[in-house]
This record gives structure tokens, C-alpha cells and sequence, in this order.
């Protein structure tokens, strides 16, 4: 397998990147420290600035709810038949907030959902809602106009990351050295193992095989 490596022309982030993630197969839409969110094309290697975030809002994710058109992001996504782009903008915050811009990369929704920072903020593969986990270890599902659903996870220590399942009926999640999954239907047990002997940094849940892959410091992988 070979890689190719692009270098944009003209870089104009002034501090780190905070988060980043596709809208397409060409755009790539990163959040910097200085609250501004840029875009990224591979057709022409051009960076340009396309949205302001709140003053003292610090990104910590980012996720794109991308129309069936793209071939690529959330699969099943509700959106304009045709789009070859991104519907909606969620970015998570520091600060416990997650603001959702609309394809023009205008603020929809500014809220505040959790207590210190958010380090996971995710469409469900339908886009009929969303999901946050937070460092104060609680994990809640909201509409897609941001509008509390519920609180599926509370209190039981620090969320590092977490995922949708393929069909939207579970939430994966890590929390130290442990994942859980927790089905949403009403009255399901929650399932948890030690998955590694060190602390699980992020995970994911496969579309194709519905496998579960998971990694952990230092430079350890596991399916």
C-alpha cells in the first residue's frame, strides 16, 4: 500500500489544531485554538478560513453529518438526495458546550451539556440524533436540533471516548482500562470486559464487520 502526502500551499492556523475530520472525499474542515475553523481541499491544497466559533470556545471534536452523495462518514445519513457534502457541523468544546453549524458553517446551536470537558461528540449513523461523552464520566443522546434525549451512561468515571454501533441500538464506550457496551433499548444490561492492561484512548466500531477496535498507550491495538 503507498500513501500519498499532501502539503497545503499556504498554512494559515496561527496555533494547534484542536480537531479535524472529512466532509467529502476532497474537504477536510480542522478547528484550531484561536476559534477558527478552516477548510482544507485536496483538489487544490487550499486552506480557507469558513467559520468563527464563540469567544473562549476550544474544540476538542468534531463530526460531519455527510449526505448519502459523499461515499463517505456517517453510512445512512438522512440528507438532500444528490448532496456530495456535509449537512450539519458538530463540534464539541472544553468547556462542556457543542455547537452545530449548518453547511453555510453558520451556528445553529450553541449548548451547554456537560460538566468540564467534552471529548466525544458523534452523529448517529441515521442522523436522527447525536451523541456527547464527557470527562465527567456521563454519556447523553440528543436530537438533531439538540434537544435532550437522555442520559444513557452517569457517573462512573472518565469517558475517554466513545462510538455508535452500525444499527444506532448501542453506545461503545472507554473507560480506564475497560469497555462497555450499553444497549439503548429499555431494561438491557450493560456489558463491560478489560480490554487492555493500560488506559483504552480511543476506539472504534466497524460499519462492515461490526467489530470493535480499540487503542492504548503505548502504541497497542486491539480487535
Amino acid at each position: 500500500m503507498k500513501f500519498k502526502t499532501y502539503i497545503s500551499k499556504d498554512s494559515k492556523l496561527k496555533d494547534a489544531i484542536a480537531a479535524l475530520g472529512w466532509s467529502n472525499n476532497e474537504d477536510i474542515y480542522s478547528c484550531s485554538e484561536d476559534q477558527q475553523v478552516y477548510k482544507w481541499s485536496s483538489s487544490n491544497r487550499e486552506m480557507v478560513q469558513v467559520a468563527k466559533l464563540p469567544d473562549g470556545f476550544v474544540s476538542t471534536d468534531l463530526h460531519w453529518l455527510v449526505g448519502k452523495g459523499s461515499g463517505i462518514g456517517t453510512p445512512g445519513a438522512s440528507a438532500v438526495s444528490g448532496s456530495k457534502g456535509g449537512e450539519s457541523l458538530l463540534i464539541a468544546g472544553a468547556d462542556g458546550r457543542f455547537v452545530i453549524l449548518n453547511k453555510s458553517a453558520r451556528i445553529e446551536r450553541n449548548v451547554s451539556a456537560h460538566t468540564g470537558p467534552i471529548v466525544t461528540a458523534r452523529w448517529s449513523p441515521d442522523g436522527a440524533g447525536l451523541l456527547t461523552a464527557g470527562e465527567d464520566g456521563i454519556i447523553k443522546i440528543w436530537s438533531r436540533s439538540g434537544m435532550l434525549r437522555s442520559t444513557v451512561v452517569q457517573n462512573e468515571g472518565q469517558i475517554r471516548c466513545a462510538r455508535w454501533s452500525p444499527n444506532a441500538t448501542a453506545i461503545v464506550y472507554c473507560q480506564g482500562p475497560f469497555v462497555a457496551i450499553k444497549p439503548l433499548a429499555a431494561n438491557s444490561k450493560l456489558t463491560k470486559w478489560r480490554a487492555h492492561d493500560g488506559l483504552v484512548l480511543c476506539l472504534s466500531w466497524s460499519n462492515n464487520t461490526s467489530m470493535i477496535g480499540t487503542g492504548v498507550e503505548p502504541q497497542h491495538r486491539t480487535i
